[in-house]
């Protein structure tokens, strides 16, 4: 009898110490998203979800070879999104790793880790009182589908997530290391433009702190001075190499799916926003809600700020950009603070239904078996389309890049919509199709006329593109190799196209 006693407390000791949970979170993070990455290197082989990866891995890799900002060797081009990203792949190359496999997992499992005890760093810090939500989170998060597919993909989305979370976690003390603050907001957009939405939470709390005196003049200064600094340096490293503000993908995206605008509002709301439930999100929406009307009712401006950037966020890519292929990776970094007010707004709900007559005490032990439950059942989903993805691009992109190096002539010109693994494999001159590398292209990018003009102009002697892409363009050029896919019911088809 006393030895079950003994275990029960040493039991309920290692349940609550704080210490304990995040050893577990961050092992258990490390360990989930590495079976999840493992598993698709096994069952199909190591490679990237998507085409983009590449291009951050090509600049990456001509950055250490030649020393230049370079996709195509010899040409500056502002291609990367993220330059901060691809100067830590570029780290890889300088190890000497002869894939970048190894080092991209590495660093990005390592983020991953970062971003699960974040999230569970913010949760206890706003409910020290209710123990266990704060693990909660971090399960959660460490389990959710679309952010394991971000640590696979080679992108720089965990990173990107990780540094908001971070931003986060600082406006929630009660005095806010404002120069920190400023240094990672500014970080954030080197990493992705639109990390600089973060400064619209953060003004309204420099607002709130100044309305009830909580703040000096001091602490404005401490903020912005790193902050315009590391913009201002962001904008000058993009107009020195292309002569604008921003890298071409910001301008090329928004032109090439501007189509999408013109579907219905409502419609590009859901698809927008269902990024955030297709998963355990869904049993986190009436926690969602109650969390916003609590924080209107309690004044909490902190988590006004997150709701509010969350809802902003979305709605930015709703009237510029409404596109949620692959899975909606744009929207992904919503997630992890889409959980943390979710959870938050969850266990406020839950104390108030124990509050009311005839309330169940287990109820919270209903809710957290069913968040992990139904996170499980997802990464098994999540695990099956990252699969298919790594067979997507392997076999559409990869190969077509391998046949173009081992069958064309060194001298060959190359015109390809999708340039990704084209540039990291071919080792040819390459004529972007989408923008990315060559911005003169943006203006007339669905215009299959002048884009058929500019790749005679170009001299391009081969075009690789799927089939379909360019409709009106089905005669020209005579197709030498055709690369296909087929899953279920879908099939996709790569051709490359003789063009003289």
């Amino acid at each position: 009898m006393k030895s079950n006693n003994k275990l029960t407390t040493l039991i309920t000791s290692c349940v609550s110490s704080l210490r304990i949970q995040k050893y577990f979170l961050g092992g258990a993070a490390a360990v989930v998203s590495g079976i999840f990455i493992g598993i698709g290197f096994i069952r199909y082989k190591p490679g990237f979800p998507l085409d983009d990866s590449w291009i951050h891995q090509t600049y990456a890799k001509n950055l250490v070879l030649y020393g230049r900002w370079e996709y195509i060797p010899g040409e500056i081009s502002a291609g990367s999104t993220s330059p901060i990203w691809t100067l830590i792949l570029s780290i890889g190359n300088l190890l000497g790793f002869k894939t970048p496999f190894f080092w991209t997992t590495f660093i990005s499992v390592i983020f991953f880790v970062c971003l699960v005890l974040t999230a569970f760093e913010i949760v206890k810090n706003k409910k020290p009182e209710l123990l266990g939500y704060s693990f909660l989170a971090g399960s959660a998060i460490l389990l959710e589908w679309h952010l394991l597919w971000s640590v696979a993909s080679g992108m720089e989305t965990v990173l990107f997530s990780l540094l908001i979370a971070l931003v986060f976690l600082l406006l929630n003390i009660q005095k806010p290391k404002w120069i920190l603050l400023g240094l990672l907001t500014g970080l954030l957009v080197w990493v992705r433009p639109d990390g600089i939405t973060v400064l619209g939470p953060i003004l309204l709390i420099f607002l709130y702190k100044g309305i009830t005196k909580k703040i000096k003049f001091i602490n404005l200064i401490t903020f912005f001075i790193p902050l315009i600094l590391l913009i201002g340096t962001y904008g000058w490293f993009n107009f020195g190499i292309s002569g604008k503000l921003f890298p071409n993908t910001f301008y090329a995206k928004q032109i090439e799916y501007a189509i999408l605008l013109s579907q219905p509002l409502l419609i590009r709301i859901y698809n927008v926003f269902s990024v955030l439930i297709s998963g355990a999100g869904v049993l986190l929406v009436p926690g969602f809600i109650w969390a916003g009307k609590n924080a209107i009712v309690k004044r909490d401006f902190w988590k006004i700020g997150v709701i509010l950037w969350i809802i902003g966020y979305g709605l930015l890519y709703v009237f510029r950009l409404p596109v949620v292929y692959q899975h909606g990776r744009y929207l992904f970094p919503l997630i992890p603070m889409f959980v943390v007010v979710g959870i938050c707004g969850t266990s406020e709900l839950i104390e108030w239904l124990k509050s009311r007559k005839n309330t169940r005490e287990h109820f919270k032990t209903i809710f957290f078996g069913s968040v992990l439950v139904c996170s499980l059942i997802f990464v098994s989903s999540g695990e099956k389309a990252y699969i298919k993805d790594l067979q997507t691009i392997d076999q559409l992109m990869v190969q077509p890049a391998l046949w173009i190096k081992n069958n064309t002539n060194q001298t060959s010109v190359i015109a390809a919509h999708d340039i990704g693994a084209l540039g990291y494999y071919s080792d040819r001159k390459i004529i972007d199709l989408a923008g990315l590398i060559e911005p003169e292209v943006i203006p007339f990018i669905r215009n299959e006329n002048l884009i058929m003009d500019y790749i005679e102009e170009k001299e391009a002697e081969y075009l690789v593109v799927f089939k379909g892409w360019y409709p009106n363009m089905d005669e020209f050029g005579t197709i030498v190799k055709k690369f296909n896919f087929h899953s279920g019911t879908e099939s996709e088809e790569v051709q490359i196209k003789k063009i003289k």
